[in-house]
């Protein structure tokens, strides 16, 4: 490790302190060689490189204005073909303007959240992920598409809303919701109220109407990518990032190599409340409309918690309902995942998993932005191997 080379720069322009700090951290705290260049042009970065000859690439810039530079940069290595393990630094850094910077640069490209992140990266560059036990293979015999229309909106809140959720993470109570409408705390007795006479409204007008639709698909993983076989087309293949550092998972991981697996997907949606809700703010009826909001999300969250349960149960991997806590935690074998969030942030490959399994016939679209519509609708990909577990990219 001792002969790693690092170059450090940053674009001109930028008076990035990073820059000057990274080279003595990881000088000091890994016995790397570092060397520092700021204020860069992306023609003196590649004489850098070329004259240095390090073995990563960390450029720097504190502000999304230092972004053209470094966009430049990576052009100018480009050209050069030079592709060596770029690693990112900044505030300016995020999954989306990282992969806009994709374009100018088909070596690796990693962002990093501050210098110990880049002291991880580094380290672990070369490192093998962590393997997998082989999982078993559940037991699924039905791979037709389900359609979920049948469903009791009560139900849903009483048995798959956590309390919790609703009252203190979408409505912002302060305190032990529970514990306080117990003990007839004032502002607990009124908001419960509120909340009771938004459900009974909703359940007159039919306003809340929770649909869903799943599929299991036969699949086998082939590196960072998941091979779905779907009956009488061509394989369909999605792709995901991985981890730079250990255990440098990835969702593939979860999927056997050797032989085929499974793999679920799974829509859920509450309806569109949109037009009530618009209606109540013209009105100036904010809190209604708050609660009836929160209540939607809830709700297909709840339907999107009792399909997986039913999900988890076909393939063996749960028996009783998950308890409040555990749907807080997600603690129970069996994962789903979504685009947008941190093991898959790049929201636009829901474009994919639409054409893998078109929920249309539930209701839902992808607006030109990749979001769904309506807006209190859930999409996932299921899987049963039982060391799954929530990671960030």
């Amino acid at each position: 490790m001792n002969s790693i080379k690092i170059l450090v720069a940053s674009p001109e322009g930028d008076c990035h302190l990073w820059g000057v700090l990274a080279p003595q951290q990881m000088a000091t705290r890994a016995q790397w060689c570092v060397e520092s260049r700021d204020q860069l042009s992306p023609a003196a970065l590649v004489r850098a490189v070329t004259d240095f000859q390090p073995d990563f690439i960390l450029l720097t810039c504190l502000l999304s204005t230092g972004v053209p530079g470094i966009h430049a940069m990576l052009g100018a290595l480009q050209t050069s073909a030079i592709t060596l393990p770029v690693i990112l630094g900044g505030l300016w850094v995020t999954p989306s303007s990282v992969d806009a910077l994709r374009t100018a640069y088909s070596g690796p490209l990693i962002p990093s959240k501050n210098v110990d992140h880049s002291l991880e990266i580094i380290r672990d560059y070369h490192q093998s992920p962590t393997p997998l036990s082989e999982a078993p293979l559940p037991p699924i015999a039905d791979f037709m598409p389900r359609h979920y229309t049948d469903i009791s909106v009560q139900e849903l809140w009483d048995d798959w809303i956590p309390p919790r959720s609703l009252y203190t993470l979408h409505l912002g109570y302060r305190g032990p919701f529970e514990a306080h409408l117990a003990q007839g705390h004032p502002d607990a007795v009124s908001l419960f109220h509120q909340v009771q006479q938004v459900k009974e409204w909703a359940l007159q007008h039919h306003l809340i109407q929770p649909r869903a639709l799943s599929r299991w698909f036969s699949c086998q993983s082939e590196g960072n990518t998941i091979r779905v076989q779907r009956p009488g087309q061509s394989d369909f293949r999605v792709s995901f990032p991985r981890q730079q550092t250990l255990p440098k998972r990835c969702l593939s991981d979860y999927v056997s190599a050797t032989r085929p697996d499974v793999m679920g997907v799974l829509y859920a949606t509450a309806g569109n409340t949109h037009p009530t809700l618009k209606n109540w703010v013209s009105q100036g009826r904010f809190q209604e409309a708050k609660i009836l909001h929160a209540l939607t999300v809830q709700t297909a969250e709840a339907l999107t918690e009792n399909i997986h349960f039913q999900l988890r149960q076909e393939a063996g991997l749960s028996s009783l309902a998950p308890t409040a806590d555990q749907i807080n935690q997600a603690g129970y074998p069996g994962k789903r995942f979504s685009f947008g969030y941190s093991a898959c942030p790049d929201l636009t490959q829901q474009q994919e998993l639409f054409a893998l399994l078109d929920p249309a016939t539930i209701g839902i679209t992808l607006t030109p932005l990749s979001m769904m519509s309506p807006e209190a609708s859930v999409s996932a990909m299921v899987f049963c191997h039982p060391e799954a577990a929530y990671f960030s990219i």
